[in-house]
C-alpha cells in the first residue's frame, strides 16, 4: 500500500470518529442505542436466567441435606446388592449340600430321611438340634443323624409328630460304639465332653493309635450302621498305670453351621 493511500484512510477514520463524537454530544445516537439495546436485551435476559438456574441447581445438589439423602440412597442400594449376593451364595452352598446328601442316599443301603435344622438347644450343657421331621415321617429314637457324605453328627433322642430332637456328638449324654480305622480295627466308646469336645475311651493300652487315624462307627448297635465317619484322632492320652487309653477326636463338620441333615432308618 502506498503512502498516499494510507494517509487518505487515516484521514477518513479521523473524520468518521469526529462525526461520531459530534453526534453523541448532540444526543443524535439515542435511537441507535435503543435499537441495539432492544436487540441484545433478550439474549442478556436469557443468559442471566440460565446463570440463576444453574446456581440454584448446584446449590440444591450440593446442600448437606441433599448429600445426606444421596448417601442414604447409595447405602441402601449397597445393602440390597450385598443381601442379594449373600442369598445367592447361600443357595449355592445349599445346592452343594443337597447334592452330597443325594449322593450318600444313593450309595447307602439303608433308607434316609432328609431333614432341615429348625432350632438349637444349648441350655444346661445340652448340645441338641431340632429337626423338621418327626414320627409321621418315620423318624424314631436312637437313629443316627448324618451330614452330607456320611459324617455322623448325633443320635435322635426325642421324637414328636412333626419334629424331632438330635443330641450331637459333643453332648455328654451321647455315646457310640466306635472303631479306629487301623490295622487292628481297635474298638472303643465315643462320647461327648459337655459340649466342648468328642472323646474316645476304653481303648486297650496295647493298641497303637496315631494322630490322624479315622474313627468310624462299629455297627455293634442295631440302630447305628457301621462305617459312618465320626472324625479323626487329634491327640492321645496314655497313662502307664491305667488299663485303657483315650483319644480326643476332631469332627469333620462344624456343628455350629448345620442346615440339612439325614436320619438313617
Amino acid at each position: 500500500m502506498s503512502r498516499d493511500k494510507l494517509v487518505k484512510i487515516l484521514a477518513v477514520l479521523l473524520a468518521v470518529s469526529a462525526l461520531l463524537v459530534f453526534l453523541y454530544k448532540m444526543n443524535l445516537l439515542a435511537p441507535v442505542n435503543r435499537i441495539t439495546h432492544a436487540a441484545i436485551a433478550p439474549i442478556a435476559t436469557g443468559a442471566t436466567a440460565a446463570r440463576n438456574f444453574l446456581e440454584k441447581w448446584f446449590q440444591w445438589i450440593f446442600t448437606p441435606s441433599r448429600l445426606a439423602e444421596e448417601n442414604s440412597r447409595l447405602a441402601y442400594e449397597l445393602a440390597r446388592i450385598t443381601m442379594d449376593a449373600a442369598k445367592l451364595k447361600a443357595l449355592e452352598q445349599e445346592n452343594i449340600i443337597l447334592k452330597k446328601a443325594l449322593g450318600f442316599k444313593e450309595k447307602n443301603e439303608r433308607q434316609t430321611i432328609l431333614t432341615k435344622v429348625i432350632g438349637r438347644n444349648n441350655l444346661d450343657d445340652s448340645q441338641a438340634l431340632i429337626l423338621d421331621k418327626g414320627k409321621s415321617d418315620g423318624v424314631s429314637v436312637g437313629r443316627a443323624v448324618v451330614y452330607a457324605e456320611g459324617v455322623i453328627v448325633g443320635k435322635i433322642a426325642e421324637v414328636y409328630d412333626t419334629y424331632s430332637v438330635v443330641l450331637l456328638l459333643t453332648d455328654a449324654k451321647t455315646s457310640f460304639a466306635a472303631t479306629i480305622f487301623n490295622s487292628t480295627r481297635t474298638t472303643g466308646l465315643v462320647r461327648g465332653e459337655h459340649g466342648l469336645a468328642i472323646k474316645m475311651d476304653l481303648i486297650p493300652q496295647e493298641e497303637k493309635i496315631a494322630r490322624g487315624d479315622i474313627i468310624i462307627t462299629s455297627g455293634l448297635e442295631p440302630e447305628i450302621p457301621r462305617n459312618l465317619v465320626i472324625g479323626v484322632v487329634e491327640s492321645v492320652t496314655k497313662e502307664v498305670r491305667e488299663p485303657f487309653q483315650a483319644a480326643l477326636i476332631r469332627s469333620l463338620v462344624d456343628f455350629n453351621n448345620l442346615d440339612y441333615l439325614m436320619v438313617v432308618k
